[in-house]
């Protein structure tokens, strides 16, 4: 299997995409992590970053795939939706800080009390990069947000 990376500079500063194999054999391993759990005022939007951090495995430092997020929705409403993106905050990339360098679900609709789960994207993590939950409760209640990234090690 193969995944697209988030967009890097070439030696000339022009934006170029890369393909990087990724084993997912027997000696792939699965790290989920929770990385959200926040309230939404009811009537609001409410954006949270989460930093993606260097992984080791066996002593060493090691690369992750990021392969979807899962998320549960408590007391939300219907028309309520999330986006996640990956956004240079610190400008690591040299884009600029702040910049958005991807969207990987945007404006999916959430129903209140299930488990919802986006697989469809595939992306090398880069360690100090974030990844962002932005949810617009159209409703009237409160709700809250808790969401899992789900990656392997690229080892």
């Amino acid at each position: 299997m193969s995944v697209s990376t988030i967009p890097d500079k070439s030696s000339d500063g022009n934006l170029v995409s890369t393909i990087t194999n990724v084993r997912v054999d027997d000696s792939h391993r699965v790290r989920h992590k929770g990385i959200f759990d926040f309230t939404v005022n009811a009537g609001q939007s409410h954006s949270e970053d989460w930093q993606i951090e260097q992984l080791t495995y066996q002593g060493g430092n090691v690369d992750s795939v990021m392969v979807g997020v899962r998320f549960h929705i408590t007391d939300g409403n219907d028309g309520d939706n999330v986006s996640f993106s990956v956004v240079d905050v610190d400008n690591i990339l040299g884009y600029g800080a702040g910049v958005v360098l991807d969207t990987f679900a945007d404006n999916f609709y959430v129903f209140p009390g299930e488990v919802a789960e986006i697989r469809e994207h595939q992306a090398d993590l880069i360690t100090g990069l974030y990844i962002r939950a932005t949810y617009n409760n159209t409703g009237a209640s409160n709700a809250r947000f808790v969401g899992n990234l789900l990656r392997y090690l690229k080892l």
